[in-house]
């Protein structure tokens, strides 16, 4: 992979994940060789597997035989979630002490094989596969702090606990967040949030709904509670009148539903003049009410003269949220980012999206 200078000086951080020693049955010989940190099997009569063919690694790289079926082939583990043995396991698991899954957007034990898998025939310590959902945005987001000017402003709309803001604060030198949500329990934690990583001083909370229009008043429940909330609902003019600086870097939208008509508010003139980066979640039907929430977030961003960088639809997805990434700046066409899986419609969960 061909690595990108960022241009900003901001020093690059590096996530290491820290795995406990994996514990086996010493009656097993068969455990010859490990790949990072997990168990390879020898399954070619006791060749090591750093002698295996490349033909050998292509069908047996980081995978076993089942233990209760003695399946040769792993299985397609169709699961989003995974028990713990006891709480002692859950605090093991959680605190990185321990392998194992916890939830398959984190990990998968398909995904685990390919990965190993990958990595064998590549040649490499480890690997890491992602596909269209939450992992894909986590490393489109990864990639654009790359790109992202120092001492500038960004602003997340659905900011939920602020997450992608604490990250882009800390990765953007002298740089300053307007984070806007609804839900006032989320809310809440997000400002923690921001104590925790010393950012309080750098972000200004908005508690109000976003959408086409600005109102005064807009009820309608939140996540964490079936009251309604009322709120003032904000359009994208009423959103630039509250940010500290005249141009916003990255508009990263998450709302669940509202995002055509939050984009159909945002004028061209504005487009042009007050945004570069545009980071939009396209939502299943479910909650937007139209199947065509994704072609037409696409369509308006095309209007205001944005180019498309990276963009998966809801059917691609294996997380049930599409995803969109442009630029209204022409010259970021030119900027590179990592291929995404994308899932297919005859396999997809959310076919009638």
């Amino acid at each position: 992979m061909t690595e990108h200078a960022a241009p900003h000086t901001a020093t690059a951080v590096h996530y290491v994940v820290c795995r406990g020693p994996l514990l086996h049955n010493s009656a097993l010989p068969r455990l010859t060789h490990r790949v990072g940190d997990r168990p390879a099997y020898d399954l070619s009569q006791g060749v090591p597997m750093s002698d295996w063919k490349f033909e050998t690694k292509q069908v047996h790289s980081g995978a076993k035989p089942d233990p209760t079926t003695n399946a040769r082939a792993t299985p397609i583990y169709k699961t989003t979630s995974y028990v713990f043995n006891d709480t002692q396991h859950a605090q093991n698991l959680f605190a990185l002490a321990e392998f194992g899954n916890i939830y398959t957007r984190l990990m998968n034990p398909t995904t685990d094989v390919v990965e190993q898998r990958v990595a064998a025939l590549e040649g490499g310590t480890a690997a890491l596969a992602t596909a269209s959902g939450h992992g894909a945005q986590l490393l489109i987001f990864h990639t654009l702090m790359r790109y992202v000017r120092n001492r500038s402003m960004m602003v997340e709309l659905g900011a939920f606990w602020a997450y992608y803001t604490q990250w882009f604060l800390r990765e953007i030198p002298d740089s300053i967040a307007l984070c806007v949500e609804p839900d006032a329990g989320n809310l809440s934690i997000g400002t923690r949030n921001a104590a925790l990583n010393g950012t309080t001083d750098r972000i200004r909370f908005i508690n109000a709904w976003v959408g086409g229009e600005h109102l005064p008043i807009h009820s309608a429940p939140t996540e964490t509670s079936d009251s309604l909330s009322v709120l003032p609902m904000l359009n994208c003019s009423a959103v630039l009148d509250l940010c500290a600086k005249p141009y916003v870097e990255l508009l990263h939208m998450d709302i669940q539903g509202a995002e055509t008509a939050f984009l159909q508010s945002i004028d061209s003139a504005t487009a042009q003049n007050r945004l570069r980066f545009i980071m939009v979640s396209t939502h299943h039907s479910s909650i937007s009410g139209s199947k065509s929430t994704h072609l037409d977030c696409m369509e308006r961003l095309r209007d205001l003269g944005a180019t498309i960088l990276i963009e998966h639809d809801v059917i691609e997805s294996f997380s049930g949220d599409g995803l969109i990434l442009a630029s209204m700046l022409p010259e970021d066409c030119a900027l590179w980012f990592p291929n995404i899986s994308r899932n297919r419609a005859e396999t997809s969960l959310f076919k009638n999206w």
